[in-house]
């Protein structure tokens, strides 16, 4: 017996196959039509040195697949090969918050911190106030997509990196490709 595809089926290549598969065990669900164009194409620039893979991603200091314990954040590499020096790990979610916003824009507001311990605390919110009505307790005034938004800027490393990488994967931004050079 040979192998045919069924009709309507012979214009989907393997590589959209192995994306929507990729997505159903991921437990998202596969997109309805697969060959899909994305809205803003990812941004990466071809020339970003290859070393930069040696640096972690937001997502690996969120999964704390890297340790954090004892450093500060020195540099922020974009995906779209734009950099920033940062001193501290609160610089560092107000340079990822600014460049992601201005790029992708912002998600639903207010926006839950993803951290499980201030699982009642907004990480975004168009006012410093949290859902029990108490105040941030560090909260850093935002202009982005002319809108006003209030980050909570009171967190651990793991947990700024937990924040940001849920805020980027709200707007369909990678935080994967968002890499943090550390202090020695």
């Amino acid at each position: 017996m040979g192998s045919t595809l069924s009709p309507g089926l012979s214009d989907v290549t393997k590589e959209e196959i192995l994306r929507a598969l990729e997505r159903v065990c991921q437990g998202s669900p596969p997109s309805p039509v697969l060959n899909v164009t994305p809205v803003q194409p990812p941004l990466v620039d071809p020339s970003l040195p290859g070393d930069l893979l040696e640096y972690p991603s937001l997502m690996q200091i969120a999964d704390r697949s890297f340790n954090t314990q004892g450093r500060s954040p020195s540099t922020v590499f974009f995906p779209d090969g734009t950099q920033q020096s940062v001193k501290s790990w609160r610089e560092l979610t107000a340079s990822v918050v600014e460049w992601c916003g201005n790029r992708y824009g912002l998600p639903k507001l207010p926006f839950l911190n993803g951290h499980i311990s201030h699982a009642t605390t907004y990480f975004m919110s168009t006012q410093p106030i949290n859902p029990d009505g108490s105040s941030f307790s560090i909260p850093r005034k935002f202009e982005i997509a002319g809108q006003q938004v209030y980050v909570l800027l009171h967190n651990s490393a793991v947990g700024f990196c937990k924040s940001l990488s849920r805020f980027m994967e709200a707007v369909n931004a990678d935080p994967a490709g968002v890499r943090v050079q550390l202090s020695e």
